[in-house]
């Protein structure tokens, strides 16, 4: 039996979000709870008494430039590992986010297999993607 992993997923909940919610939720070793910015700030402590093993953020509709946001929810100290997930398709764009706390990368383009492999790469203590 796979060891369950815990996801907080930090998003507004746009049609993107909400597929990535549901593919997500699909996913039988996966307990996953969503929260958005506003509310993760708000309710710190609540959020902070779980042992997440995995927060993923969507930061494209964050208000701060894309490394503040991570570098922000770095210091939360939340979970093992941050994935972040933005319209960035560039290399040069991504080694930023990644030299500024976020463990993995993905592109709001993404596919349900790539989701999967980002959090099982994270999750075996991997930076996804490798560069």
């Amino acid at each position: 039996m796979q060891e369950i992993i815990k996801i907080l997923f930090v998003a507004y909940l746009n049609e993107l979000n909400r597929t990535i919610l549901d593919l997500l939720s699909a996913h039988q070793n996966y307990e996953v709870e969503t929260c958005t910015p506003d509310i993760l700030e708000k309710n710190f402590d609540k959020y902070n008494k779980t042992s997440w093993n995995i927060l993923i953020a969507d930061i494209t509709t964050s208000t701060e430039k894309p490394v503040d946001t991570i570098k922000k929810l770095s210091r939360y100290n939340l979970s093992q590992y941050l994935l972040a997930i933005h319209v960035y398709t560039s290399k040069s764009l991504i080694e930023p986010l990644l030299n500024s706390g976020a463990d993995g990368y993905l592109s709001t383009n993404t596919t349900e297999q790539e989701i999967t492999t980002a959090i099982n790469e994270l999750s075996n203590g991997n930076r996804y993607p490798d560069i």
